[in-house]
């Protein structure tokens, strides 16, 4: 038998307190007790699934959203492109912020590259400079500067390809002091 309208508003609302018992942080016990659930799991599948509910809905709008922001996006361009064709450079260039924009909306723009080299460059000169000002601190002479560096460097060539995790792990645990 079909529930009616008030047992399935009465429903709702009990599913609406308990989230909102559960975004306040209760535990499952006490949910399902100020809520009438018969148990903690009655109470937290409650929960769950008007949770996934939730986010069906949102996820839902969200592209209904998306759709009429390209549609308005598409409106604006079919007014500008006549412009923008016979050379209005300002129409053009809103032209091409529109195409950008829809591009976004859409998922389709393309990737952001960073070049590998540059990082790397980055990376290293990061190193020398932390491992320059760790060494500027200890006062060293000329020729344990050079010793310091060198070991530095090979360590560095030795750990190149590794994970980082792994080299700080054992970074750490060869500075620590015992």
């Amino acid at each position: 038998m079909a529930a009616s309208r008030a047992q399935r508003a009465r429903a709702a609302e009990k599913r609406k307190l308990a989230v909102e018992l559960a975004l306040a942080g209760l535990d499952w016990e006490s949910i399902a007790e100020r809520t009438g659930y018969a148990s903690r799991g009655a109470a937290c599948t409650a929960v769950n699934e008007a949770l996934k509910n939730h986010l069906k809905e949102m996820g839902q709008n969200l592209d209904e959203l998306r759709t009429v922001e390209i549609a308005r996006l598409d409106r604006l361009q079919a007014a500008l492109w006549p412009k923008a064709m016979k050379g209005d450079t300002k129409a053009a260039d809103s032209v091409a912020r529109i195409v950008a924009q829809r591009c976004k909306l859409q998922g389709v723009e393309p990737p952001t590259k960073i070049q590998l080299e540059h990082r790397i460059e980055l990376e290293a000169r990061i190193v020398v400079d932390a491992v320059g000002a760790a060494l500027g601190v200890l006062n060293l002479d000329e020729e344990q500067r050079t010793a310091a560096l060198t070991a530095a460097q090979q360590h560095l060539l030795s750990t190149a390809g590794r994970a980082p995790e792994t080299v700080v792990g054992e970074l750490v645990a060869s500075t620590t002091p015992e």
